[in-house]
């Protein structure tokens, strides 16, 4: 069962997801679940913790620095939205 960690950095990625899915299924969202995992594991001492800690926080920092910002629909979406419902039809 994920802990708090890991159940936070999933949310976390399931937000790059939405501008970005092949960097949320990549290595360095993988790293992120992976570190996510050592830190809410209680055989990990207090000291691996924190240096975890560091680490995730890098690879979480590296991952929205990467994922695009949302943009909002402009005309040039909905037209191409419109073209891909004709074309949809039509085929």
């Amino acid at each position: 069962m994920p802990g708090r960690v890991q159940e936070a950095v999933a949310r976390d990625i399931a937000r790059v997801s939405v501008t970005s899915p092949e960097l949320a299924s990549g290595a360095l969202a993988a790293t992120a679940l992976a570190v996510a995992a050592q830190i809410d594991n209680p055989k990990n001492s207090a000291t691996s913790k924190s240096m975890l800690a560091r680490v995730l926080v890098d690879a979480l920092d590296r991952l929205f620095t990467l994922t695009p910002e949302e943009r909002a629909d402009d005309g040039i979406d909905q037209l191409t939205r419109a073209r891909q419902k004709r074309k949809a039809r039509n085929a």
